[in-house]
C-alpha cells in the first residue's frame, strides 16, 4: 500500500511534468493566428468617374484568440504595390483601414488587400487574409451633344461652345476680366465675377472645361459649364457664399441640384452628374424663368445640330481654323462660333518663343453686312500692314476694361475683312514686346490665304515730311518699323533738273549720310531710300516718332544743303 506522502510526491511530479511539458510546447510552438479581411468601395454615387476620389475600405477581424501586433499589411492595385500599414489588432477585435485614391483616367482598377505578404505569422486560414475589390471607372458624359440638353433650343440667336485646357482656363478667366470682348466674354457667362473666381480657383485641379453660351431672340441668355476635376458641388458653393451669396439645395430631375440667386435676372444651378461638376446660369427677366425652371425640362441637342450643320456647309471655316495658329505652340482652347447665320472658329494658343498668347478667329461675313456702316468702317486707329500690296489687315491695341494704358500687357487686335469672311487675331503680350507681333500676325493672316476680295484699311494716322525748302516736295511713301528702312518721295519744283547727292534721316546724334546719286527733272518725282537712325528705343504707344531729314543737291552746279523734318507714325508700315 502506497503511503500518503508517496502519493503526494508522485502528484508534484506530474504536476512539475505537466508544466514542462506545457512550457516546452509554448516555447517551442508559433502561435497560430487566424485573419479575415472584407473590402469594399465607398463610392457616394451610382457610378465612378475619372478624377474622383473615392475610399476603398478594409474590414480586418483578428478571429484568432491570440493579440496581433504591428502585422504588416498591403494594398495592391493591379498587381502593383500602393501602400503599406502596420496593424495591431486584440483577439475577436477588428480595424478598419481606409485607402483614399483618385483615378486619374477610364478602365478597370483591382484592389487587393493581403496581410503579412511575406508570411512571416503563423496565419491558418491564409485564403481568407486576403481580399479583392473591383472599380469600373466609366467615360465621362460627352459634352456634345450633352451641354444642350439642358438648356432651352428655340430663338437661338448666338451660340459659343468651346473646350479648355488646364492652362487656357486661366488664360479664359484673365481675358474676360482685362477686356470687355465679346468673344472672351462668353466663356465666363453673365456673372463672370462668379465664374472668373471659380475658374482662378480650380484651374490646378480640373483637367477639362466644356461649355457653351446661348443668346436667345428675347434678350436672355444661359451659360453652361462642365469641368471635369478633383471637386464637386460643395467646393463650388464655398466660392459662391465667398460673394456673400446664400445657396440652398433642390431636389430637380432626380438630381440633388443647389441654387443661388446671384442677382434680379440672373441665378446659377450646380450639380455632379456623370463625371462633370456641371453649372448652368441662366439670365432673363422674366421673374418665372430661372435655372430651376429651365432645369425641369430636358431638351433634344438641337442647337448642337445647326452647329455642326453649318460647319459642314461652309469646310473651310473648319480648314481655316485648323492652320490658323503659329509652327510649334501650344494649344489652350477652341470654340465654335454661330450668330446672324454664319458660322466661325477660334483656337486659343500659346506661342513659347515669344511669349504671347493668342486668340485666332476665322467666321463668315453675314450676308447684308456692311463694312462701310459697321464698327470697323475700315478706317484704322492703329498699324495697317499691307498684304498683296494693299493695307488689308488693321492692328490695334484694345482698350482695357479699365480704360487705361500702361500696365505690364497689351493685346493687339489684328483684323483682315475679305468679301466672305472676317478674320481677327488678339495676341496678348508684354507691353514692350507687343510691337513685335505686328508683323507675325500680318504674316499669318497671309499665309492662311483667305477666300475672297479684301476690303483695305485707311489708317487714322499718316507719316509726313517737310523741307525747309518749298520747291522740293517731300512725302513718306513707306516705312518699316522693324528694319526703320524709309521710302521718302522727292518732288522737284525748282524748274531745272537737280543731283541728289546724299540724304539723312536721323535724331541727334546719329546723323549718318547715305549716297543716292539720283537725277530729278523738272516736275518730276522720285522714291529715295534710306535707314531713319534713332537714338532711342522708341515708345509703342507713341503716335508719331520724330527725325530730322537732310538732303544734299546739286542743281546749275552749285551743291546745297536742305533741313526738313519727319514724323514717323507707330501704327502705319507697308511691307
Amino acid at each position: 500500500m502506497v503511503s500518503r506522502n508517496t502519493l503526494i510526491i508522485y502528484a508534484i511530479v506530474a504536476i512539475v511534468v505537466a508544466l514542462g511539458v506545457f512550457a516546452y510546447i509554448y516555447l517551442q510552438t508559433p502561435n497560430v493566428y487566424s485573419v479575415t479581411i472584407g473590402m469594399r468601395n465607398l463610392n457616394p454615387y451610382s457610378s465612378t468617374y475619372p478624377l474622383e476620389t473615392q475610399v476603398v475600405q478594409a474590414n480586418l477581424t483578428n478571429t484568432g484568440h491570440t493579440n496581433i501586433r504591428n502585422m504588416t499589411v498591403v494594398l495592391y492595385l493591379n498587381n502593383t504595390e500602393l501602400d503599406t500599414y502596420s496593424v495591431s489588432v486584440g483577439a475577436g477585435q477588428s480595424a478598419l483601414i481606409n485607402a483614399t485614391y483618385t483615378y486619374t483616367a477610364p478602365g478597370n482598377y483591382s484592389f487587393d488587400m493581403v496581410a503579412d505578404p511575406a508570411s512571416l505569422l503563423n496565419i491558418q486560414n491564409r485564403q481568407s487574409a486576403h481580399s479583392q475589390v473591383s472599380v469600373s471607372v466609366l467615360n465621362p458624359e460627352s459634352p456634345n451633344p450633352g451641354l444642350y440638353e439642358s438648356i432651352p433650343n428655340t430663338g437661338v440667336s448666338t451660340v459659343q461652345s468651346f473646350a479648355l485646357e488646364p492652362s487656357g482656363i486661366q488664360t479664359a478667366a484673365f481675358l474676360s476680366t482685362n477686356y470687355n470682348l465679346s468673344i472672351f466674354n462668353r466663356l465666363t457667362g453673365n456673372d463672370q465675377r462668379i465664374i472668373v473666381q471659380m475658374l482662378s480657383d480650380l484651374t490646378n485641379y480640373t483637367s477639362i472645361a466644356n461649355g457653351a453660351f446661348v443668346g436667345y431672340n428675347d434678350s436672355s441668355s444661359a451659360y453652361v459649364l462642365w469641368l471635369q476635376g478633383e471637386y464637386g458641388p460643395s467646393t463650388i458653393s464655398t466660392i459662391v457664399r465667398s460673394f456673400g451669396i446664400s445657396v440652398q439645395n433642390r431636389s430637380i430631375a432626380n438630381n440633388t441640384v443647389t441654387f443661388a440667386q446671384l442677382s434680379n435676372s440672373t441665378t446659377m444651378c450646380y450639380y455632379y452628374g456623370n463625371g462633370w461638376s456641371k453649372i448652368i446660369e441662366y439670365q432673363s427677366t422674366n421673374a418665372s424663368r430661372n435655372c430651376a425652371t429651365i432645369m425641369q425640362s430636358t431638351y433634344t441637342p438641337a442647337i448642337n445640330s445647326t452647329l455642326t450643320a453649318a460647319l459642314e456647309k461652309d469646310s473651310n471655316v473648319a480648314t481655316y481654323q485648323s492652320a490658323f495658329h503659329y509652327v510649334n505652340s501650344t494649344n489652350l482652347g477652341s470654340a465654335l462660333l454661330y450668330s446672324n447665320g454664319s458660322v466661325g472658329a477660334m483656337n486659343l494658343f500659346v506661342q513659347p518663343d515669344y511669349k504671347i498668347i493668342f486668340a485666332s478667329a476665322v467666321r463668315e461675313k453675314p450676308k447684308g453686312y456692311d463694312v462701310y456702316s459697321s464698327t470697323y468702317n475700315l478706317t484704322c486707329t492703329g498699324l495697317t500692314y499691307d498684304i498683296r500690296n494693299s493695307s488689308v489687315m488693321c492692328a490695334t491695341v484694345s482698350i482695357p476694361r479699365n480704360g487705361t494704358f500702361g500696365s505690364a500687357f497689351a493685346m493687339l487686335n489684328s483684323t483682315l475683312i475679305t468679301s466672305n469672311y472676317i478674320v481677327s487675331l488678339y495676341s496678348l503680350g508684354n507691353s514692350s514686346e507687343v510691337l513685335s507681333s505686328y508683323s507675325s500676325s500680318g504674316a499669318l493672316l497671309q499665309y492662311l490665304n483667305i477666300s475672297g476680295t479684301p476690303y483695305v484699311w485707311h489708317s487714322l494716322y499718316r507719316s509726313s515730311c517737310t523741307l525747309s525748302n518749298l520747291s522740293i516736295g517731300c512725302s513718306v511713301a513707306a516705312f518699316n518699323l522693324t528694319t526703320k528702312l524709309a521710302t521718302f518721295n522727292i518732288t522737284n519744283y525748282l524748274g531745272k533738273p537737280i543731283q541728289l547727292n546724299q540724304i539723312s534721316c536721323y535724331q541727334t546724334g546719329s546723323e549718318q549720310n547715305y549716297t543716292v546719286n539720283m537725277t530729278i527733272a523738272a516736275g518730276k518725282s522720285l522714291d529715295v531710300n534710306t535707314t531713319c537712325n534713332a537714338y532711342y528705343i522708341q515708345n509703342t504707344f507713341s503716335y508719331y516718332t520724330p527725325y530730322y531729314l537732310l538732303l544734299n543737291y546739286s542743281i546749275n552746279g552749285a551743291t546745297k544743303l536742305v533741313l526738313g523734318t519727319t514724323n514717323i507714325t507707330s501704327f502705319q508700315q507697308t511691307t
